[in-house]
């Protein structure tokens, strides 16, 4: 016979413990795509709506660089890019560089903040549909990037090695401002094989949470009969969190990494999560099932 009065009160413990076990459960670096652009980014320059061309960056056109400039310092957390026509098991690198003129094409060789990092698309090709590609960035590669600075990030493809094959990981989407097309950002441009003045690479960072912002979960609710819960978070605004569920407070394996969120009476659910509102509030229903005692917290992802 199961414990469902254990369940009940063990979970509650671990709402109570969570946020000491807060952080980010990432790996490594990963490219997903199909996500959606970053609603409060720390520093975006065109979004995925506002661009109306792209660049193929290949290994024959070299690097492309989208120049930026901060006005905030801020630690990166995820990248986004808007692409098309992916090429399914390419590596390419991404490295960022502080530059003095964001104008100038030639001041690429400033300090390298990020070093090279090589992603592999590991993705099906989509032909000419347009998707975000956000890179997420963990440990060391999550810099830090000063205020009122100028930066370069650059996107080029890995030789092969192979002098008969022009490798393609996808087209870069830009804005085009040529002629009467309004200028939408200001503060750099686009670099490369055919870039102008007149382009601005599709670009957006969000920022790691800082340290000191404590979350906290709540109300928790549990039915001992089906096992359907729900729980309140509290944490910064505009923060996806998920729930992760284990049988031991190390989290070593979990049972749910995540936990499927069944609605969000507060926030807005998102890739798997939540995320709070501009209160930093968010009420979620989920099934913890009928089983034996379990844990479960928040990470911010």
């Amino acid at each position: 016979m199961k414990n469902k009065m254990s369940k009940t009160t063990i979970t509650l413990l671990a709402c109570t413990a969570a946020a000491a076990f807060v952080g980010s459960a990432n790996g490594g670096t990963l490219s997903n795509i199909g996500n959606t652009w970053p609603d409060s980014p720390a520093l975006e320059t065109v979004t995925n709506t506002e661009d109306n061309n792209g660049r193929g960056v290949t290994e024959a056109r070299g690097e492309f660089v989208q120049s930026f400039t901060t006005t905030a310092a801020f630690q990166i957390d995820k990248i986004y890019i808007e692409v098309n026509g992916i090429t399914a098991n390419v590596d390419f690198q991404l490295r960022i560089f502080e530059t003095s003129d964001v104008t100038d094409a030639t001041n690429n060789v400033g300090t390298v903040v990020l070093a090279p990092i090589t992603i592999n698309t590991a993705l099906t090709a989509n032909g000419n549909v347009q998707d975000v590609l956000e890179i997420d960035l963990v440990g060391a590669e999550q810099i830090s990037l000063s205020a009122n600075q100028g930066y370069g990030l650059g996107l080029s493809v890995v030789d092969d090695g192979d002098a008969g094959t022009n490798l393609l990981a996808f087209a870069w989407r830009w804005h085009d401002h040529r002629g009467a097309v309004p200028e939408i950002y200001t503060d750099g441009r686009a670099f490369g094989d055919g870039a102008t003045a007149e382009f601005d690479f599709t670009l957006a960072f969000t920022a790691v949470p800082e340290p000191n912002s404590a979350v906290s979960l709540s109300d928790f609710t549990y039915n001992p009969a089906d096992g359907s819960s729900s729980v309140s978070i509290k944490g910064p605004p505009n923060t996806r969190y998920k729930l992760v569920e284990a049988a031991d407070l190390d989290f070593s394996s979990p049972d749910q990494n995540p936990i499927t969120l069944d609605g969000a009476t507060v926030g807005t659910l998102d890739s798997g999560g939540v995320i709070t509102d501009s209160n930093g509030d968010a009420t979620v229903q989920f099934q913890l099932g009928t089983g034996p005692a379990t844990f479960f917290r928040a990470e911010a992802f």
